[in-house]
């Protein structure tokens, strides 16, 4: 009797054992393949996300690329470290604005995760594939026609020398003075071509259009009908300086107080709020400056020359009075645009402004020209 109780519960404990056994393999079992689906699932969000960076990289780098190149349709690759991308780009469309209109291109690019696949348990590669729609804009919406644009009546109170765009009245025909008002050309002035200026002596000495004797050879448009109405507008796209000023500080342009600090090394875009006094040169014809002055007077001597485009103006609301005053044979090599609106204090002293159409032609193909947007809206990972 004893000997069989002994049996019974000798059985029973090795049941015991055996299920409790059973059931730590089963939980062993089943927590190894939740911590191994947990890991999987990890890794796949690491994939994942790192594909996702790597395609939006590649938004980002097309973006780059088409506006240092200003061209399309392309494409770029990466295959460098974990940023691993293909991305295309082509025009789908235009968007107006204003007058114009600005060309519209989608990007697809695909981001592939950079991780070794034969580590993972087997599992694949991530891929992501993302769209952006962009449109692409010009700061400068278009060169000055002439190498002096002038918002009033000009009277010459010194001794200037202008050389002429050979085209800016049309093909072959020159301009040299573009004004809303009427154009007084005194004393020793005068206008030339490109070719009858002399770079060294600093004047039209070789030939004339325009001087005191001839006051206007065809080459000074005055009295214009059909001058702009804004020119903020016809160079910028913009109608208030506000506006002007808040979409220049947005596509990177420098803010200044006055031109003291800028020389032969500036490049790019400049608001000047203030005077405007530069003590040297300023820019250069492979990388020349765009000088935006609000409120404030241009004065530059004669050991000065700027190589650029130069745009005094006032600002929104202000009905003050600055001069413009070049002198001792200072000299603009590109376009000096005047918005001041009155007759007073305008374009006066001895100066040279020379029409440059390497300096204007590397303006607008500069990469600080070219501006990348963004269409809200139009980014999707599908």
């Amino acid at each position: 009797m004893i000997n069989s109780l002994n049996k019974n519960r000798g059985f029973i404990t090795l049941t015991v054992t055996l299920i409790i056994i059973i059931l730590v393999t089963i939980l062993s079992l089943t927590t190894g393949r939740m911590l191994m689906n947990e890991q999987r699932s990890v890794s796949n969000q690491l994939r994942y996300k790192e594909a996702m960076n790597s395609a939006q990289a590649g938004l980002e780098q097309a973006m780059a690329e088409i506006k240092l190149t200003d061209s399309w349709p392309g494409s770029i690759s990466s295959a460098v470290g974990t940023e691993k991308y293909n991305t295309l780009y082509r025009e789908i469309g235009t968007i107006k604005v204003g007058s114009g209109s600005l060309p519209v291109l989608e990007l697809e690019s695909t981001g592939i995760s950079g991780y070794n696949a034969s580590a993972l348990n087997g599992s694949s590669e991530s891929i992501v594939t993302l769209h952006q729609n962009i449109y692409i804009g010009k700061v400068l919406n278009s060169s000055p026609a002439s190498p002096l644009t002038v918002a009033a009546s000009m009277v010459s109170t010194g001794n200037f020398s202008i050389a002429s765009n050979p085209n800016g009245g049309g093909s072959g025909v020159p301009l040299s003075i573009w004004a809303s008002g009427n154009v007084d050309v005194k004393g020793s002035s005068s206008t030339c071509a490109l070719g009858d200026y002399d770079y060294t002596a600093k004047e039209c000495i070789y030939g004339v259009y325009s001087d005191q004797n001839t006051p206007n050879y065809g080459d000074i448009l005055d009295n214009d009908n059909n001058f702009p109405e804004n020119l903020k507008s016809y160079l910028f796209g913009y109608e208030t300086v506000s506006g002007l000023v808040t979409y220049l500080k947005s596509i990177g342009a420098t803010s200044l107080t006055s031109c003291d600090d800028l020389g032969p090394s500036s490049e790019g875009y400049f608001i000047i709020t203030g005077d405007c006094k530069p003590s040297k040169i300023v820019g250069s014809e492979d990388k020349p400056v765009v000088l935006v002055i609000i409120d404030g007077d241009l004065i530059i001597n004669g050991q000065t020359s700027i190589y650029g485009l130069v745009f005094t103006t006032n600002s929104d609301g202000n009905t003050s009075q600055y001069k413009v005053s070049l002198t001792g044979g200072a000299t603009v090599y590109g376009a000096l645009v005047d918005d001041h609106t009155y007759d007073a204090n305008n374009t006066s002293g001895t100066y040279n402004i020379i029409y440059d159409a390497t300096v204007l032609k590397n303006i607008e193909e500069s990469p600080a020209n070219t501006y990348v947007s963004k269409i809200s809206g139009s980014w999707h990972d599908w």
